[in-house]
């Protein structure tokens, strides 16, 4: 069985792929949402309940290195078939790093038989008003799909547009987001391919491709690139990307422990 992704990003997939204040050089923005699939939160899954998710995520190239972003998303509810989660994302160093997400939906198959994920949330809910408020709304819908992967696609709309201007001042605070993922099955399930796209003019739009290595099933790192569609706001040339991911399930492992204890390994 292929493994599941557990993105956040901009982390994306973090995240994140909520988008996170990133002022470096130029007043870049990177940014850190709910589960994401690799630089975008266009997915439909959720963290798990009770099962904390920490992401750690850096974004550089030979002239920019962009604040790393440190976050932890937890799932909220017990339920199969309705999910939630939370997070918060940390930016260092930045003047104001904190910033909160969430999400609430139904996976594949909850409505009905063969029915398509779908999910609401927010992100980028910073803590400086008019200056990382970005507040943006998305709605996702997906399928994962046998031999091919899980496709998602997704609209955002940011309530501050003030924040999602491009360089000439026009808005571009509504926008569509794209995104694939797909483990290298039947050779392994343990590397994975993905990538993502978030439309606009904005401090965010553009995509991104990388490569998942899940370690275990809960600790994954991913490889990838990043480009953006405003080079006046972002750098032009991209950014390489380097996120590890930690899935944190304590009562799994408790159990473990108590079975090694009992001598059952």
């Amino acid at each position: 069985m292929a493994l599941d992704f557990r993105k956040k990003w901009f982390s994306l997939k973090g995240i994140s792929w909520i988008f996170v204040l990133a002022f470096v050089g130029y007043g870049q923005f990177a940014f850190a949402t709910p589960s994401t699939t690799f630089y975008t939160p266009c997915t439909t899954y959720i963290q798990p309940f009770k099962v904390p998710h920490i992401t750690y995520d850096s974004y550089f190239n030979d002239n920019t290195d962009f604040p790393t972003d440190v976050g932890l998303t937890i799932g909220l509810v017990p339920w199969d078939k309705f999910q939630a989660e939370a997070g918060i994302d940390l930016f260092y160093p930045s003047d104001y790093p904190l910033f909160f997400n969430a999400r609430i939906g139904f996976p594949d198959d909850a409505l009905f038989t063969n029915s398509p994920g779908i999910n609401l949330g927010i992100w980028g809910v910073g803590t400086k008003e008019d200056v990382t408020d970005f507040n943006i709304l998305e709605l996702n819908v997906g399928k994962s799909i046998q031999n091919f992967g899980s496709v998602a696609v997704g609209v955002y709309k940011g309530l501050n547009p003030d924040l999602l201007e491009d360089e000439n001042g026009d808005d571009h605070s509504l926008g569509w987001m794209v995104s694939y993922y797909r483990t290298l099955d039947p050779l392994t399930d343990r590397i994975a391919v993905s990538a993502d796209y978030m439309s606009g003019e904005n401090v965010f739009s553009g995509g991104g491709v990388g490569l998942y290595f899940w370690f275990t099933k809960s600790i994954d790192l991913i490889l990838g690139w990043v480009w953006f569609e405003n080079h006046a706001l972002n750098p032009e040339d991209g950014l390489f990307t380097l996120q590890l991911d930690v899935d944190l399930d304590f009562e799994r492992f408790l159990e473990k422990g108590k079975d090694s204890q009992a001598g059952n390994f």
